[in-house]
């Protein structure tokens, strides 16, 4: 609208505002100032229907103007083209999306904490796996899910690679929701923004039991063996393929 062909024109008419998603109209700040007499502000995600069709998205508020006796006799209007915040906005929930689509389709455990270390989101798996609810766990109350001869240790880690900004790894058991406890290892790196500041921490858990009991099978039967070994009355020595001697028993 030029100037001379907006004035006098219905301030409805001049100014279509509706909602982004809903397409309904809004009501327009500078009629609500004149009939209340207060400051009035759009609310989010409302979009101006230029004449010619095209659509921005906008902030806007309105101020009543008053005479010297304080009566209201017009209203001031301020617009705020915000289209460049709008698609940077459209962008994050776009990344938001993937990134949740990503840690709700790999079987890990996952969660994010921000800044402080404080954990405020976990991904489907770690409910199913602890029985909880996604209600109740905020803040560092996932510390409960934790062996307590083990979570002052962990804490104290993860927290001294928090201040370090340096990604961190640590094995722990966590309780299931059964009541077993099954061990874990736990992988946390810091997500920053282009300024190089750390804004959220991404960590996954990752079931690791069957290994650990491999592993202390293994050494288990390894100490068996050398029992044995130690208790032959014959000499016995071991030999790589280079003929290099690795082991002996104690008789030898």
């Amino acid at each position: 609208w030029s100037e001379d062909e907006a004035r006098g024109q219905d301030i409805l008419d001049v100014f279509r505002i509706v909602g982004e998603d809903t397409r309904m109209v809004v009501p327009n700040p500078a009629m609500q100032a004149l009939e209340h007499g207060t400051v009035v502000g759009l609310s989010n995600h409302t979009i101006l229907i230029a004449r010619d069709g095209s659509e921005w998205p906008l902030d806007d508020s309105a101020a009543p103007i008053r005479d010297a006796q304080g009566a209201v006799r017009g209203a001031v209007l301020v617009f705020r083209e915000i289209s460049e915040r709008r698609a940077r906005e459209r962008s994050l929930a776009r990344s938001e999306r993937q990134f949740h689509l990503l840690a709700e389709s790999i079987p890990q455990l996952c969660w994010v904490a921000d800044a402080e270390g404080c954990i405020h989101w976990f991904n489907q798996v770690w409910y199913d796996y602890t029985g909880s609810a996604p209600a109740p766990l905020r803040a560092r109350q996932w510390a409960g899910f934790h062996h307590p001869d083990h979570v002052a240790r962990v804490l104290r880690g993860f927290l001294g690679q928090l201040a370090a900004g340096e990604p961190w790894e640590d094995s722990f058991p966590l309780r299931r929701h059964d009541g077993e406890f099954r061990w874990f290892l736990a992988r946390a790196a810091p997500l920053t923004e282009p300024d190089g500041q750390t804004t959220r921490w991404f960590g996954t858990c990752t079931d690791i039991t069957a290994t650990r009991e491999a592993e202390q099978s293994i050494r288990a039967s390894e100490a068996q063996l050398r029992t044995v070994l130690d208790n032959l009355p014959a000499m016995v020595a071991v030999l790589d393929l280079d003929g290099q001697l690795r082991e002996v028993n104690r008789p030898a």
